[in-house]
């Protein structure tokens, strides 16, 4: 085969490797989505009423229950962002404090209140 032939052929096989849908993905996107909609159903307790000693311990357990990955970022010692992503929402919030410890306290305490009105307005 002469080597134009080949390029025409790849570039075919691109175009139509961009354009491919899978025809199961809502399917298994519904089933995902009613999945974590159990799980952070399931671990909502662990939103109620946080103090500052408890806060971290919920937010992980409540973290750990739903299967997702919190995220923390310290932009200065005195400040933390915390971002919490699922299939079903995404929440990010800023906790400020005297210090690293006091920061991340503050972020899990607004994390857990943020996802308890998060989950009461949005349940799905």
């Amino acid at each position: 085969r002469p080597v134009s032939l080949l390029a025409e052929q790849e570039i075919e096989q691109h175009r139509l490797a961009a354009s491919f849908i899978p025809r199961n993905g809502e399917e298994e996107d519904v089933a995902s989505r009613q999945a974590q909609r159990q799980r952070e159903q399931g671990a909502r307790r662990y939103l109620i009423d946080p103090t500052l000693n408890n806060a971290l311990a919920n937010l992980n357990i409540f973290c750990k229950k739903t299967k997702t990955v919190l995220n923390e970022q310290m932009s200065d010692p005195n400040s933390c962002t915390m971002t919490y992503h699922s299939i079903m929402r995404t929440v990010s919030v800023l906790g400020e404090g005297n210090g690293k410890k006091a920061a991340r306290k503050a972020a899990a305490i607004n994390m857990l209140d943020s996802l308890a009105v998060d989950m009461s307005e949005n349940p799905s």
